[in-house]
This record gives structure tokens, C-alpha cells and sequence, in this order.
């Protein structure tokens, strides 16, 4: 359970690190704290937002040709009656 609970915190504490410069920065050009760790955090979601969008873009055209094109294995193997 501790383990878990470690691996989970683990990377969210190294990017509370990281980012703690920039908002330190921020404080120095005398932008409130709280101002700059908005920003800072806007910025963080942009930027993880912009890099999933190449994946969105795949995704989506990989389901749209599926759907456009059905393959062998879904073809009625009899017709019904009155077709």
C-alpha cells in the first residue's frame, strides 16, 4: 500500500520541484505568488493539452477509416430471406 502510494506522489512532487523555480521567478518581477503559480500552471496544461493533440488527431483518423470501411470478416455469410 506505501509503495503504491509513493510511486503515485512520486512524479507530481518532482513537477512541484521543477516548476517551484519559475513561480519563485515570477515572485521576483513582483507577481504575487498565487498570480504566478496560475500562470504557471495554465502554461503546464497547454502545453500537455498541445501534446496530446497529434495523438487525438491519430485516434481519430484510425476509428473514421474503420468505420468507413468494413472488413471481410463482417460480411453476412447468407443473405435472409426476402433480400
Amino acid at each position: 500500500m506505501a509503495q503504491a502510494f509513493f510511486v503515485l506522489n512520486l512524479p507530481g512532487t518532482v513537477v512541484a520541484y521543477t516548476l517551484n523555480s519559475l513561480v519563485v521567478y515570477l515572485d521576483q518581477l513582483r507577481i504575487p505568488r498565487v498570480t504566478g503559480t496560475v500562470i504557471v500552471m495554465a502554461g503546464l496544461m497547454g502545453a500537455v493539452s498541445d501534446s496530446t493533440a497529434p495523438a487525438q488527431l491519430a485516434t481519430h483518423v484510425v476509428i473514421v477509416k474503420v468505420d468507413s470501411e468494413p472488413a471481410e470478416h463482417c460480411q453476412p455469410v447468407a443473405k435472409l430471406p426476402g433480400e
